[in-house]
């Protein structure tokens, strides 16, 4: 992950707790339901730590790792989640002290995050400390649009989206928007892609919710610094009018893709 890229999740942290969407507990059941043992796993890019704490309920002890150390801040604490802020690469006595030594970790997990990292260098690690046999790596994603109730809203919401493209990193269109199916993963499948269960992320969101997670995207955080604001008087007032009175609760969605592998 580069530093622009990390510095882009250091300045939204606080609002990137609230406003983005939880992938639902069944996912992560799913997924823990593919590695035999139950003893560590490791959250990478773990943010504020929604993953963290609910895979935490699934195995004895995990370590959760973000480059931005003001995520962390906000983490969400449990008994056996030990939480660290890390350097871009790990080292392999780093990823040993850190995370644990060769073959020790059940599942290594990314959510919404592998699109920003550095793959050979961190399937490298993976390898390294992924249990062998029995460890999985799986990575989850979901677009960076949600899907919306009301046609007025869509429309809206498909103008704000052409207005921002343009400032999206390219791995938001190259990997992303297209399902993680163009990511490099050098890992043999777990399961074939049609036996991969299909899961949904939604929230109940009021219009503050529904701003708050406009503002939290990287598209927006970089015309933001290139002296545009996406979300001005203008545009605020046209989501307004198309989303109704503010405490309105309207469902917003986004389908989740995974790559789940072994070594």
């Amino acid at each position: 992950m580069a530093k622009e890229t990390e510095e882009l999740f250091v300045k939204q942290a606080e609002v990137y707790k609230e406003a983005r969407p939880r992938a639902p507990e069944e996912l992560y059941s799913y997924l823990a339901s593919l590695t035999p043992s139950h003893e560590l796993a490791w959250d990478v890019g773990t943010g504020n730590g929604q993953a963290a704490a609910v895979i935490s309920k699934h195995y004895k002890k995990v370590i959760a790792t973000d480059v931005a150390s003001e995520q962390l801040k906000y983490a969400e604490k449990r008994p056996n989640i030990t939480y660290s802020a890390t350097p871009t690469t790990l080292s392999k006595d780093d990823l040993t002290r850190i995370v644990g030594p060769e073959g020790s970790v059940d599942l290594v997990l990314i959510v919404e995050a592998l699109h920003w990292f550095d793959f050979d260098k961190f399937y490298e690690n993976v390898k390294y400390v992924l249990r062998k046999p029995g460890g999985v790596i799986a990575a989850t994603v979901y677009p960076s649009r949600p899907r919306v109730e009301g046609a007025q809203l869509t429309k809206a919401l498909d103008d704000f989206w052409a207005s921002i493209e343009r400032h999206w990193s390219p791995q938001i269109f190259e990997y992303v928007e297209t399902g993680y199916k163009n990511l490099p993963f050098p890992f043999a499948p777990v399961v074939q892609g049609n036996e991969v269960p299909h899961f949904e992320a939604t929230v109940d969101a009021r219009f503050g919710e529904f701003v708050n997670y406009l503002k939290s995207l990287s598209g927006v955080q970089t015309a933001i610094d290139r002296g545009e604001d996406p979300l001005n008087e203008d545009q605020m007032k046209v989501f307004a009018d198309a989303w109704g009175p503010p405490e309105t609760v309207r469902c917003l969605r986004w389908p989740l893709d995974m790559v789940v592998g072994t070594v």
